[in-house]
């Protein structure tokens, strides 16, 4: 096991607007200590992890962002580390950062001091909620391992490069289906794809599948929004392989 002192942070920042007058300061928090998974190495140590925090310090700095740190978090300082984002007031700023760098498992999870929380269902999803940050932008960077494999290897067939998926909806929202005309998702992933699919990129045609998606009215003001994983190392375009066939 780890030393539970070596690295644990989660640190919130909340950007200003692009007007150069204003100057609010940044929300922060960083979390530290966790269990580790497995054996530490170099790349988990403190040092590395202090690191990481200087050059984020310094990074959001620049965007008028003011970082505290709070180290030693439970399980609840997270918590209500995340209510008061839930409730805080961003009328004034543009966007959230949430940076995570912690010790990790699969499914988004992330461990604490004593015990370990989910980043969609602890952290996002309360921090939805929050009505002065709708339309704006919560964006987050994890540092933090999602399962046990050291890493891959070019030369073999295993390897989690070169992935893509489109996802109907967001982690922990339904996905609708009309029982005679089929799915918001894919009919309208097949009408981008037959208009653009030649033409256009994954990741545009993706893009224009969300804006589309969003925009529909599920039941009433309910919407759906699709979302993304993909870890693609170059462009793809389906009209490329159909033009190229020998």
């Amino acid at each position: 096991m780890a030393n539970t002192n070596d690295r644990n942070r989660l640190i919130s920042m909340c950007l200003p607007r692009s007007s150069p007058s204003s100057q609010p300061r940044a929300t922060s928090i960083n979390q530290n200590d966790a269990r580790a998974l497995s054996s530490p190495k170099p790349s988990t140590e403190r040092t590395g992890s202090d690191k990481d925090v200087e050059k984020l310090m310094k990074t959001f700095n620049k965007f008028n962002c003011n970082v505290e740190e709070i180290r030693n978090a439970t399980l609840e300082t997270v918590q209500i580390t995340v209510s008061r984002l839930e409730m805080e007031n961003f009328e004034e700023h543009s966007a959230l950062v949430i940076v995570v760098l912690s010790h990790g498992g699969q499914n988004e999870t992330i461990l604490a001091k004593d015990g370990e929380y989910s980043l969609h269902k602890d952290i996002l999803q309360p921090i939805l909620k929050n009505r002065t940050l709708l339309g704006k932008p919560k964006i987050f960077f994890v540092q933090a391992c999602k399962g046990q494999n050291v890493g891959y290897r070019m030369d073999t067939t295993f390897s989690p490069k070169d992935v893509f998926i489109g996802y109907s909806t967001f982690e922990g929202y339904a996905a609708w289906i009309h029982s005679e005309n089929g799915s918001w998702f894919i009919q309208t992933l097949c009408e981008v794809l037959e208009k653009d699919g030649e033409t256009k990129d994954i990741d545009v045609i993706m893009n224009k599948v969300i804006d589309t998606v969003k925009d529909q009215r599920i039941i009433q003001k309910e919407q759906q929004i699709p979302s993304v994983y993909r870890t693609l190392t170059k462009k793809y375009i389906f009209g490329d392989c159909m033009h190229n066939k020998s």
